[in-house]
């Protein structure tokens, strides 16, 4: 039988069954706890809304929905604290079992328990018990049977040990099935104004670029009751396949939010429409999303910017084959240049170090500034080896010409390029561009390093 991670089948209680309302408890049980991760938690929910929620932590059952709390009998909630003060003790020690079952001696574990009640606006009702460990169910109880059925065969011998336990089994069949069922029906007159509001949905259209294609997304929320229906159109009238559909989930305000993701390709470029079913609406809502020029520009534009990446990457390797075999000499250590940089060793403590110092005497701008300070050290500290170091500025000299003709294609390449790119970003402002120039820039002054050395 397949896993299903409990925390999933929680959240999916009350939107199964459209028109129903839920009453369910939910239980954790940690194996080290800590801040923020309490040992105990136990939390009483009315459809995906909490009523309240107990922890090792505070020792208390603390109310979170306040029209509940200004109604119920605040004894209800003393008798809440107390029977989830007893089940925290039984939690720590079911944690370890489970752990020893398991052969684990180490490492963060939890175990899980949930049970409660639906019942649907026609009077059926429904009930349900779930254990699970480290986020997967392991047993449920068969209320039909009266049974608990393992869900993983190495809990199989847990199951028949509980279900030697039949009068345990029974008065959970009972509870759920009546008890469970009158609470539920309390609180739903409780809160009758909150649980029977309508609230018309906010629907939102946007998308999204995504390596050349564009996803469009269709955000709804603030809605109550839960149930709903979004779907993507193309032309009013073709319902769009496949789609991503995101989980209905409660907002703090006990409304609902939800959102369903198109993934649209450049030829299947059209109007879609974004359509909304809901209790509270007379008519379906509906949102166009239409291409735009900017989004027809952004899509094409996208594509061909990887091309253009590519192309520089190439063109830096072609430079680089091309360089004359005299430059590269200037990175060369021989014993002789090894000799005449000993001096500039002394302060960049490498020859290797000196050597790059060496390069960019007295020719590039940019380092022109360590030029100056190289002379005016060795002219204060050490005359006898500025000149040994001469080699290094005559050979430099010599390659002068060949660093302006650099300077001349760095700027024709400056404007051919990097201007348009500045341009289109101011265009399209948080654009792939905006994005892309950094790396674009970072290309060009490879290539040109590549071309310089």
């Amino acid at each position: 039988m397949e896993l299903t991670p409990l925390l999933v089948i929680f959240l999916q209680t009350g939107v199964v069954f459209a028109g129903s309302h839920s009453y369910s408890y939910f239980y954790t049980g940690n194996s080290d706890g800590g801040q923020g991760h309490p040992h105990f938690t136990a939390a009483a929910y009315l459809d995906d809304f909490p009523i309240g929620v107990y922890t090792s932590e505070t020792k208390t059952f603390q109310i979170k929905t306040k029209w509940i709390e200004e109604k119920a009998d605040p004894a209800l909630w003393k008798n809440y604290t107390n029977i989830f003060q007893r089940w925290e003790t039984d939690f720590r020690q079911g944690v370890k079992k489970m752990m020893e079952h398991f052969n684990q001696t180490e490492g963060f574990h939890s175990l899980q328990w949930m049970y409660g009640c639906e019942l649907d606006d026609d009077g059926g009702i429904r009930a349900y018990d779930l254990d699970g460990y480290d986020g997967k169910e392991f047993m449920a109880l068969d209320l039909d049977r009266v049974i608990h059925i393992s869900s993983r065969p190495e809990t199989e011998a847990i199951a028949h040990k509980w279900n030697t336990e039949t009068i345990e089994a029974e008065k959970m069949k009972t509870y759920l099935e009546v008890q469970c069922i009158e609470t539920l029906k309390k609180y739903i007159s409780y809160g009758k104004e909150h649980l029977e509001r309508k609230v018309t949905p906010q629907v939102k259209v946007f998308h999204q670029q995504s390596a050349g294609f564009i996803k469009l997304h269709c955000q709804v929320y603030g809605f109550f009751p839960q149930a709903i229906k979004v779907k993507w159109l193309r032309s009013e009238e073709e319902k769009v396949q496949p789609f991503e559909v995101l989980q209905i989930l409660p907002n703090t305000d006990f409304t609902y939010q939800t959102r369903v993701t198109i993934t649209v390709a450049p030829e299947e470029m059209d109007t879609y429409f974004c359509h909304v079913e809901h209790s509270s609406l007379e008519k379906p809502h509906i949102v166009v999303w239409e291409p735009s020029r900017n989004n027809l520009l952004y899509m094409s534009l996208g594509a061909s910017s990887v091309l253009l990446l590519i192309l520089t990457f190439v063109m830096g390797l072609w430079l680089g084959r091309r360089r004359p075999a005299n430059r590269t000499s200037t990175y060369s250590l021989t014993p002789g240049k090894e000799a005449g940089l000993q001096a500039a060793q002394e302060s960049f403590g490498t020859p290797a170090a000196a050597a790059r110092w060496c390069q960019w005497f007295p020719g590039s701008r940019l380092h022109y500034h360590y030029a100056s300070t190289l002379v005016t050290f060795y002219s204060g500290n050490h005359p006898s080896h500025l000149s040994s170091f001469s080699f290094c500025i005559q050979r430099r000299s010599a390659i002068n010409y060949g660093y302006l003709l650099n300077l001349i294609w760095t700027g024709a390449w400056q404007r051919a390029v990097i201007s348009p790119v500045l341009a289109l970003q101011s265009y399209f402002s948080g654009s792939i561009f905006s994005q892309a120039y950094g790396f674009w820039t970072l290309i060009c002054l490879q290539i040109w390093t590549i071309h310089e050395i």
